[in-house]
Formats: C-alpha cells, structure tokens, sequence
C-alpha cells in the first residue's frame, strides 16, 4: 500500500539532495506503472475489486511521484542557485516544465528589482536522454514568445544573457 510523500519525507535525511528526490520518484513512477498494468490484467480477468484496488494504488504512487519530483526541483534549484544574484539563474537538473515556471519566476523578480540582465544557464544538454538538450530550445521558445532580446551560448555554451530592459516594458503575468 501507499503513503503520502510526507511520511516517507520524514524517513529522508534532512540533507537529501535533490538527486536522492529525483531517484525516490522515479521508483514511484515505475511502482505507479506496476499498479496500472496490473489493474488493466486485473479489468480484463474480470476481477473488478482487485483493478480498482491496483488503479488507486498507481494513483497513490503517481501522487507521491509528482511530490517527489517538486522536492527534488526545489532542492535541486537551491543547491544550483545558493550563491547566486537575481541576474543569474542555473537551471541544470530540472524538468522542462519546472525550468520553464522557474525562469518565468526570476524574470519577474530581477525586472522588480530593477535587474537590467539575467544569465541563464541551461547546459548544453549532455546529461538529456540521449545527449538531446531539452531546457534550451524551451527557454529559446519561451524568451522569443515573451520578445526578450537575448544572446545564445553568451556568456559560454549552454547560456543565454538576456536584456530585461526593453525599449518597451515587457511585462510577464
């Protein structure tokens, strides 16, 4: 049976690193996979009880998934981001869609501030499946549809320097 990601979080170390969260809900997702696989099997036997006994368990296992996955980017990003000032974000190690909401976040926060540049550091994607970058090009796409000017693979290979300072505000809800 399942529990919440708040009891198996106390059972972590204090100091898991973000790493330790990312392999926790990857062991979630393939226990989530078990449990649908085995419920669809369960439906087809005709064994109505026991499917819908396996497909909440597969919810339970998604549930902690995505739990994990949200502890893993917020220490990932803090471990990545520590010394760093409002003008600089590294997104290594993160999901797509987790850079992609944490981006969105600095932007808004340096333009507050008054931050008239913001590096990004995405990597070049060596660590991607199969060597495929995947953050960049999504960071290019969202830049080019919010009308940032920017510079790809400046200040070295796997940034951008944005300009935050427009001609014309650029204002992100």
């Amino acid at each position: 049976m399942g529990c919440s990601v708040s009891q198996l979080v106390r059972g972590s170390s204090p100091s898991a690193s973000g790493e330790e969260f990312r392999r926790k809900a990857s062991l979630e997702a393939d226990q989530m996979k078990v449990c649908f696989e085995e419920s669809q099997r369960a439906y087809r036997r005709g064994d109505r009880s026991r499917a819908k006994e396996l497909s909440d368990q597969g919810k339970t296992h998604k549930t902690n998934m995505r739990q994990y996955n949200e502890l893993a980017a917020r220490k990932i990003f803090e471990e990545n981001n520590a010394n760093r000032s409002l003008g600089e974000i590294d997104l290594h190690g993160l999901h797509v869609k987790e850079a992609l909401e944490l981006f969105l976040q600095r932007v808004r926060e340096a333009q507050r501030a008054g931050v008239h540049q913001l590096v990004v550091i995405v990597g070049r994607g060596n660590h991607s499946t199969d060597g495929v970058a995947r953050i960049k090009p999504a960071i290019r796409t969202k830049l080019n549809e919010l009308g940032l000017h920017f510079e790809a693979d400046a200040p070295n290979p796997g940034c951008f320097t944005v300009q935050l300072k427009q001609p014309r505000p650029c204002v992100i809800l």
